[in-house]
């Protein structure tokens, strides 16, 4: 993973989102390529690393904007939270800078697929419920 060291200089809100997005982009593809080679294996572990993977490549600001993500409890029982609202874990960022405030939360709902293999009929079913859930659980927190 490349670590990028950040101007103290203040960013245009457009210029922090690119950089917030190539660095995303950077940690995803680490992930990715561990994966290939075999470095983690089962979806249940994908999560977390690429979280852990996003964390030290956004710690800290970039221009105004913070980053943070948790991996939602998704065992079985009362707080599997995956059951509640279909995700996986959740990400938020938020922008607070002179021109610009605001904090935004995404569920993710992640799927492990090989190359060349599609979904099956079960699992595109079971996909598209948790995304229901999703967009479920976003309306009612709004």
């Amino acid at each position: 993973m490349k670590i990028v060291r950040r101007a103290p200089n203040p960013y245009s809100f457009n210029e922090a989102m690119r950089e917030a997005a190539s660095i995303a982009n950077d940690a995803l593809n680490d992930v990715v390529t561990d994966y290939a080679n075999g470095k983690v294996n089962d979806e249940d572990d994908i999560t977390p690393y690429l979280l852990g993977h996003l964390k030290g490549a956004m710690k800290g600001a970039i221009g105004g904007l913070t980053w943070s993500a948790s991996v939602v409890r998704h065992r079985k029982g009362e707080a599997a939270q995956e059951k509640k609202n279909g995700a996986d874990f959740i990400i938020h960022v938020e922008v607070n800078t002179p021109i610009q405030q605001y904090s935004k939360g995404v569920l993710v709902q992640a799927k492990r697929l090989e190359p060349d293999i599609k979904l099956d009929t079960k699992a595109h079913t079971n996909l598209k419920e948790q995304c229901e859930k999703c967009l479920k659980y976003r309306q009612l927190h709004l």
